[in-house]
């Protein structure tokens, strides 16, 4: 895989020699690092590196020097293009709550891009995508990246970038799901699959003795957490929670929260096969047949290490953790 680096003015000026990547995007991190051998070349503040056809690639931001025994060496880090979104933030409009967009998905995207002022990074594609919203209303002051990909994820779809020509195009497709059971796509797994396990807890707030604040709360087979116990005898697990300082509705919630936090169905490890073309917000799915344990997860993390002109490109699976909107 050949590494093009731009100018400041984004303008492709040739091919680095033995470039050295280290680059992360997802739900976190979305930078990279770089060394490279080509002579007399030291890539500035707004330089753009990237691998045509694929989505590696970023802003340079800073170089590290590191001088031993006389000898420099100059590392340059920077954001990816996913990161450059990341650092967008998207405000409603004055005298509104939300910011509220309707239409197909691209050109959602592209009012969205020219809002942040990223317009000269990223192309949207004048075709549709197909992908239809209505009144849909980001949080406040999410990223653009986390905003997006929000958006797209509630339609079953993902953002898709492609860096070409010193640009990067951007659009929403539907997204893939790896390691289908009636297909020859397989996942390894370890998994646990927890049958009984706290179902019933107790929060004891404010007072003594007679007069201390309590409030119960339970999980039935599926984890549903209510008010209503419909696991006793040798299916109740019981457990006390100390919250001194609470009571009333502040206990109750507390409490709440606790068991929702607590309560799990099981743990599942997955291991995806290098190299598979996947995406962030592209799914895996594992199944055994045997137990009935199964697990479809997104993609949020994936790592390119780049090395003598071959990429080696690792995926994480887990689960959504939006930020929490904000006042």
């Amino acid at each position: 895989m050949d590494l093009i680096w731009t100018n400041t003015a984004h303008v492709p000026q040739g091919e680095l020699v033995s470039p050295a990547l280290d680059l992360q995007y997802g739900d976190e991190q979305n930078d990279f690092e770089l060394t490279h051998s080509t002579t007399g070349l030291l890539l500035s503040d707004g330089c753009y590196i990237g691998a045509e056809g694929t989505e590696f690639g970023g802003r340079v931001d800073a170089v590290r020097i590191t001088v031993d025994d006389g000898h420099a060496l100059y590392t340059l880090t920077g954001r990816t293009w996913h990161g450059l979104l990341a650092g967008k933030i998207l405000q409603p409009d004055p005298g509104t709550d939300r910011l509220t967009v309707s239409g197909d998905a691209n050109n959602i995207i592209r009012t969205i891009i020219s809002r942040i002022g990223l317009s000269t990074v990223f192309d949207v594609p004048s075709e549709t995508s197909g992908i239809t919203l209505s009144n849909y209303s980001f949080r406040r002051y999410i990223t653009a990246w986390d905003g997006l990909r929000m958006m797209l994820t509630a339609q079953g779809a993902r953002l898709d970038l492609t860096y070409t020509a010193g640009r990067c195009r951007i659009r929403a497709v539907a997204a893939d799901t790896y390691g289908d059971a009636d297909s020859d796509q397989r996942i390894s797994f370890e998994a646990q699959r927890i049958w009984t396990q706290v179902n019933h807890l107790t929060g004891l707030g404010k007072g003594q003795l007679r007069n201390r604040a309590r409030s119960d709360w339970y999980a039935d087979a599926s984890g549903n957490i209510s008010q209503t116990q419909t696991l006793t005898g040798d299916r109740e697990i019981a457990q006390i929670y100390e919250l001194t300082s609470s009571e009333g509705a502040e206990l109750s919630d507390q409490t709440r929260d606790k068991l929702k936090d607590m309560w799990k169905q099981g743990t599942v490890d997955l291991t995806i096969p290098e190299n598979l073309g996947l995406h962030i917000d592209d799914h895996v799915r594992a199944y055994d047949a045997l137990t009935g344990v199964s697990v479809d997860s997104p993609i949020v993390r994936i790592t390119v290490k780049l090395a003598n002109g071959t990429p080696t490109i690792r995926y994480e699976a887990g689960q959504y953790s939006w930020p929490d909107e904000q006042d």
